[in-house]
């Protein structure tokens, strides 16, 4: 059984990226598995990591909130979306031994990555060589770069955003926790890299690809400082041109950060809104934060939020800047959160990112860090929870990260940063 079930992990890792349902299948199978043989030192194990059980709590709270939903239909398909929360943290709490598991299971997850940014590029060129060009032209006759954002990964259906994401955590992985717990070749350890690399800024996610920007270098920089490393001091270079390189050669991230900084300077202004993803949001988080006022204790039930910009937009907006953010979230996790469920929520949730932060600080686990920040910021840009895709994806990492984290308490044992 324990051999079935570690393969079964493995399974999960590599899917992630790849193919959703597959990982789905594989998170059922294991918690059948665990439930066989469950034993209930696993309940004394989550009861000491308030992280995790913080974020199972919320699975309840988001329960409770189906009570006073305004909208039962959609909160009901959150609650089946968001099963994770509770599910994961209960039936993987005792999966995860040491830091052999922790780079046994990145592995596959990194295999499963290549895999999946392979069959992007194929399917790219494949389109190019069918189609004679680089060019798609939508119902809208704009032109897409068949190797840019969503046309890139489309053929998974996988968002540029969770791609990102992806891409993100595992460039963190081989740059700063490679040495200690991989047994890749340096010369495929670069090459995953490079890949991964290219692939990161062909999503054109902005807020994927500035937050690895400005947290690999804030690390970079840290470590240049501290460790004095001549291997350290080569690695922060690299990256200054590698997004020197990329941000030339992909036309589409230069323009779409150009637009981010001119519709926040007319925000600023009050100059109007625009029909570009920086300003909608905008739009989006100033009816969010006026709703919330009205219900700040509980929200206005699981499910809901949708529904209260829908209604609310027109208050602040005219008709055709709500027209086109209708039936959007809030694309910011921690609004997303006080709009459905209440402060009271968003507060347990921020609580245990920072208590996850703070461990891993304790601990001196550099990636355990970069993941907590990876996502606290992202946060901020998107609700990466409200998708199968996003919860799986954080909370399998960190359950892996946490129960890891505090393997080893022998300083010399440590990661070397």
């Amino acid at each position: 059984m324990e051999s079935i079930k570690r393969y079964l992990l493995a399974a999960l890792f590599f899917s992630i990226p790849l193919y959703p349902k597959l990982t789905t299948l594989c998170i059922m199978g294991y918690a059948l598995f665990t439930l066989v043989g469950f034993k209930k030192k696993n309940l004394s194990r989550l009861w000491d990591r308030k992280t995790l059980l913080l974020l199972a709590i919320l699975y309840v709270l988001f329960i409770i909130g189906l009570s006073y939903t305004i909208d039962v239909q959609t909160g009901v398909s959150k609650i089946q979306t968001q099963a994770s929360f509770f599910v994961i943290p209960f039936f993987f709490i005792d999966s995860f031994h040491g830091k052999e598991d922790r780079s046994y299971f990145f592995q596959w997850f990194n295999w499963g990555l290549l895999v999946t940014v392979l069959i992007c590029f194929l399917n790219a060129f494949g389109r190019v060589f069918s189609n004679t060009g680089l060019y798609v032209v939508d119902a809208f006759s704009k032109k897409h770069n068949i190797f840019l954002y969503q046309e890139f990964s489309g053929v998974l259906d996988l968002h540029p955003t969770y791609f990102s994401l992806y891409l993100g955590l595992a460039i963190f992985y081989l740059l700063f926790a490679f040495r200690v717990e991989s047994k890749y070749k340096p010369a495929l350890r670069w090459t995953m890299i490079v890949i991964f690399f290219i692939a990161l800024f062909l999503t054109s996610s902005k807020a994927g690809i500035f937050s690895f920007m400005l947290i690999s270098f804030a690390y970079q920089l840290y470590r240049t400082i501290k460790m004095k490393k001549k291997s350290d001091k080569l690695i922060f270079p690299i990256l200054i041109l590698g997004f020197v390189l990329m941000f030339m050669a992909n036309p589409l991230i230069s323009k779409r950060t150009f637009q981010a900084f001119k519709s926040t300077q007319n925000f600023i202004v009050d100059e109007g809104q625009s029909n570009e993803s920086t300003s909608k949001r905008f739009s989006l988080w100033h009816v969010s934060v006026k709703s919330i006022e009205e219900k700040m204790f509980l929200g206005y039930g699981t499910g809901s939020v949708n529904k209260v910009l829908n209604n609310s937009c027109i208050e602040f907006f005219s008709f055709s800047v709500c027209e086109g953010i209708r039936n959007n979230n809030t694309h910011n996790q921690y609004l997303n959160l006080a709009l459905s469920n209440g402060l009271p929520v968003l507060i347990l949730f921020v609580a245990a990112l920072l208590l996850a932060l703070f461990k891993a600080v304790s601990n001196r686990d550099a990636l355990y860090v970069l993941f907590t920040l990876f996502f606290a910021l992202n946060f901020f840009f998107e609700s990466l929870l409200e998708r199968e895709r996003g919860v799986v994806f954080f909370m399998v990492f960190m359950v892996l990260l946490h129960t890891t984290s505090d393997i080893d308490t022998d300083p010399k044992k440590r990661y070397e940063e």
